[in-house]
C-alpha cells in the first residue's frame, strides 16, 4: 500500500480524487471511469477504481473516487486508512516583532513549508486575529510554518506591525 500526498489550497476532507486511465480525457470522467489497475481501501477491502456506483447495492456517488484526508488538529499522525488519528491542540500564540511562535500540546508533525490556517483566534483586534489565523478577506490562505528546535513550537511569519503586540 502507499499514500499519495496532495498539495493545494482550499482542500477539505470531504473532497475526493479520481484517478483516470492515461488514455482518458478530462471529458471521459464518467461513473466507473477510474483506473482499473489502482486499488483503494486496501489491504482489507480492496476494490479497483473502475467500479461504477450502480455495481453495489445502495451505493452513493464516488465509488470510483478516492477519499482524501487533510491534516487538522484532530487528524494528526493517522494510519494508512486515515483512522486512529491523534489530536493536537494549539495552546498559545506568542507574538514577536517579525513572527509568531505557536505552541502545541504535542508535536503537530508539521514540516517546514506546510501551510496552516486557524479557525478562530482571539486576543487581538479583529484585523490582528484574522491576520494570525491566515484569513485574508474571504480567503483562508494560511501561513507557511518553520520547525523550531522544540517540536512543540513552530515559527509563523506573521508580522503584526505594532510596538505592543496583543496576547492571544
Amino acid at each position: 500500500s502507499f499514500r499519495l500526498e496532495l498539495r493545494g489550497i482550499g482542500l477539505r476532507s470531504t473532497d475526493t480524487l479520481r484517478i483516470t486511465p492515461a488514455s482518458a480525457t478530462c471529458r471521459d470522467n464518467f461513473d466507473g471511469g477510474g483506473e482499473e489497475t489502482v486499488l483503494k481501501n486496501c489491504p482489507d477491502n480492496c476494490s479497483p477504481l473502475n467500479i461504477p456506483n450502480s455495481y453495489q447495492y445502495g451505493a452513493g456517488a464516488g465509488m470510483d473516487d478516492v477519499s482524501i484526508q487533510t491534516t487538522a488538529s484532530d487528524t494528526v499522525d493517522c494510519d494508512v486508512m486515515n483512522q486512529d488519528c491523534s489530536t493536537v491542540r494549539l495552546l498559545e500564540v506568542l507574538p514577536f516583532v517579525d513572527h509568531t511562535i505557536w505552541r502545541f500540546d504535542a508535536d503537530p508533525l508539521l514540516s517546514d513549508g506546510d501551510v496552516v490556517v486557524l479557525d478562530k483566534v482571539t486576543g487581538g483586534s479583529e484585523e490582528q486575529n484574522a491576520l494570525v489565523a491566515g484569513h485574508f478577506g474571504l480567503e483562508h490562505m494560511g501561513w507557511p510554518v518553520a520547525r523550531t528546535e522544540d517540536p512543540l513550537r513552530i515559527r509563523v511569519p506573521v508580522h503584526l506591525d505594532t510596538p505592543d503586540p496583543p496576547q492571544f
